[in-house]
């Protein structure tokens, strides 16, 4: 093609002349394309991206121009590029010649992307139904989507959705998410910088994600996020201080959720001092899930109006509502120390706006303290209270403390007793309490042990472990349970009694009372039904189950066929070999392969290389797996087999039994962990892919 006719191609992309474009493209080699016009230096791609001509930038990106050629002054087409709506087109498109997960928005490959949003919209009608949504519904879905699947499954699909993810707050939630999605977060959406002043919700976690946390802030930092709201971090651990002390800059940041195991008490005093201070202004919640004690000993003014704590001592309690005077919603679990202050008075002049109080786990705190507590704060209109201690049965105790909160609408009570004498019965709590709050008692035997539940309506909490044989005092009461989702359920080998129905759990354990014994086996096997269980919870909505009772296989086939939205098994390997005789029971392997993504494996006594190779053939879709093996032989062959085999594996965790055994010499002389990532402790391998 003569030199003219090349300017002609530029004066054309100059123009926005898209029909003589094209024209021009289809008699033209990559080598005219990218001609470097005199004396300037600059491509056809770099007249269209000047003037902002996108849909002329998008057809030469599609035809191989390149982004990266220099005028004389060392621009390229890219810094031509004037607006952001550019900007994410070059980006697009560039990541659609190396990623092929990117679909770019010709009509052939919009119907492959519209395929895909068959997950969010209904199956008829799809592309007319998307089309005639107005924008505010669309923007009232994407709320509810994490940044990932929008970006994946909308942007670029069209001009009208690219304005409208322009003015989405993204939600990137960085846990329980597979290598490759944490890789595609961190370059294709958090390293791009108009998304980056999107990102409100913000979630890293290095449970099941090794070293993600690291690994984002080696990418990135916290304060390239200008308009972050909430931020997670959990089992940040050591890089927990750093991270908290870079958050002052978050003019936006209000709610800040700290998930922490086995982290040291002593260092919890300079945690709370950065988070319940003035040093991130901005902050209204704050969740400090700890498993150990948090100190408060440390802590200033802040403006917090919503904190969570679990848990503290009551005199540092009592220190941090001197410096929150704008608190509003209070959960903590407290614990006492001898001769500690405990001088309640004047509270209400200190946070007068707290109106919700929820007290937890209230067994290492003396009832007398509560009341203290209570009777100072008399603008209390929601309180909530877990106990299990005898000290909290006093019927008449409770009614005269609710009697001094006079602006009280919701009482939340559940207690638990193990009963081991005459000397509290149900009745007598209950009969003391106001009528205004009605309450139910239940009687349960565990391992030869009475309990006594007793609860306000409905009960008020998410988790509960009970017996099947559990006995209530109201049958004729609805709704009770509406709110727990987690149920831990104890076999025994009486007659089975299915008196309660929790609606709404979607986890749920089957637990042995007695150890895995002959005579509890035949008589769990005997009486308990899938009626049984169907008459106790909703088994559409179940997604995980843990059992540690050996089940009939036929019980267990229908649990699996009932349960269709089952994803999640916890089981002893010893139960599911005898459950799926020897992983040979054909339909039951299918619906596990078919169903399980998450697995944990215990007790692991039995799995050989040959039942490692029938597991492997089972458990093929499986996407997160836990277990635990005994020997250095096993591990050496094991291992390897699971990662090689297991295609679809994002997350394994592996626990050796055999503490003597040097991960580090393993690690060196095998090279089958160089595309993973990794973490290992004493006891622990942890690979995430």
């Amino acid at each position: 093609m003569e030199e003219t006719e090349t300017e002609q191609f530029a004066q054309a992309c100059f123009d926005n002349n898209l029909y003589l474009v094209e024209l021009f493209l289809e008699q033209m080699t990559l080598e005219e394309i990218n001609y470097q016009l005199k004396p300037d230096l600059v491509t056809a791609l770099g007249c269209a991206a000047y003037l902002g001509n996108s849909e002329i930038i998008s057809i030469l990106l599609d035809h191989g121009a390149s982004p990266t050629l220099k005028t004389v002054d060392g621009q390229t087409p890219f810094d031509f590029a004037q607006t952001k709506e550019i900007q994410q087109l070059f980006d697009m498109k560039i990541d659609k010649r190396n990623f092929d997960k990117f679909i770019i928005a010709n009509k052939s490959n919009q119907n492959k992307k519209i395929n895909n949003l068959q997950q969010f919209l209904p199956q008829t009608s799809i592309i007319s139904t998307l089309e005639h949504l107005p924008d505010e519904i669309i923007l009232e879905i994407f709320k509810h989507m994490k940044a990932i699947d929008i970006i994946r499954a909308f942007f670029m699909l069209n001009s009208r959705f690219n304005r409208i993810i322009n003015d989405v707050k993204l939600n990137v939630d960085l846990e329980n998410i597979s290598k490759n999605d944490f890789d595609y977060n961190c370059e294709h959406i958090l390293c791009k910088r108009y998304f980056q002043s999107q990102v409100h919700f913000l979630k890293l976690s290095n449970i099941g994600t090794w070293r993600a946390i690291d690994t984002f802030f080696d990418k990135f930092a916290i304060e390239q996020f200008t308009n972050l709201t909430c931020l997670t971090l959990i089992d940040s651990k050591s890089l927990l201080r750093e991270i908290l002390e870079s958050l002052s800059s978050l003019r936006y940041l209000n709610t800040l959720i700290i998930q922490e195991s086995d982290y040291p008490t002593d260092n919890t005093s300079s945690i709370s001092n950065i988070v319940i201070s003035d040093k991130i202004s901005s902050l209204k919640k704050c969740v400090l899930l700890f498993d150990e004690l948090v100190r408060l000993d440390n802590v200033s003014l802040s403006h917090i109006e919503d904190l969570t704590i679990t848990y503290c001592y009551l005199h540092e309690l009592l220190i941090l509502l001197d410096n929150v005077p704008k608190l509003k919603f209070l959960t903590v679990e407290l614990a006492y120390i001898e001769d500690e202050n405990r001088d309640c008075t004047h509270l209400s002049t200190k946070v007068p706006l707290l109106t919700h109080l929820n007290l937890i786990k209230t067994g290492r705190i003396y009832f007398e303290y509560i009341e203290s507590l209570l009777e100072n704060l008399p603008q209390l209109k929601y309180l909530s209270c877990s106990a299990t201690d005898y000290d909290f049965a006093d019927g008449e105790r409770w009614e005269h403390t609710l009697s001094t909160l006079h602006s009280l609408g919701t009482f939340q009570f559940d207690l638990v007793l193990a009963v081991d004498n005459d000397v509290v019965t149900a009745t007598n709590i209950i009969s003391k309490f106001n009528q205004q709050w009605p309450m139910v008692y239940e009687h349960d035997e565990i391992n030869n042990h009475e309990f006594l539940y007793i609860h306000t309506i409905p009960y008020p909490h998410s988790t509960l472990r009970k017996s099947f044989s559990c006995f209530r005092s109201a049958n004729s009461l609805s709704n009770v349970y509406d709110k727990v989702e987690y149920l831990s359920h104890i076999v025994n080998s009486s007659q089975i009694i299915s008196p309660n129905y929790y609606p709404n759990v979607h986890s749920l354990e089957l637990e042995d009372e007695e150890g895995d014994n002959d005579i509890l086996i035949k008589n769990v096997q005997k009486s308990l039904a899938l009626d049984d269980i169907a008459k106790t919870i909703c088994l559409s909505k179940l997604k995980h189950l843990k059992i540690t009772i050996r089940l009939s296989s036929d019980l267990f086939l229908q649990l699996l066929q009932k349960a269709k939205n089952l994803n999640s098994l916890e089981i002893p390997f010893g139960i599911l070999l005898k459950m799926t005789r020897n992983l040979n029971e054909d339909t039951v392997c299918y619906y596990l392969n078919k169903m399980i993504k998450k697995l944990v494996l215990c007790n692991t006594d039995e799995l050989t290389v040959y039942k490692t190779l029938q597991f492997i053939n089972v458990f093929s879709n499986i996407v997160h797996l836990y277990l635990n093996i005994r020997t250095i032989d096993e591990f050496c062959i094991i291992t390897p087999l699971l990662l090689e085999k297991l295609v679809k594996l994002e997350d394994l965790q592996i626990q050796m039994i055999d503490s003597n055994y040097n991960f580090d010499a393993w690690l060196r002389a095998n090279t089958v962990l160089e595309n993973f990532t990794y973490q290992r402790d004493e006891y622990t391998l942890q690979i995430w892919k």
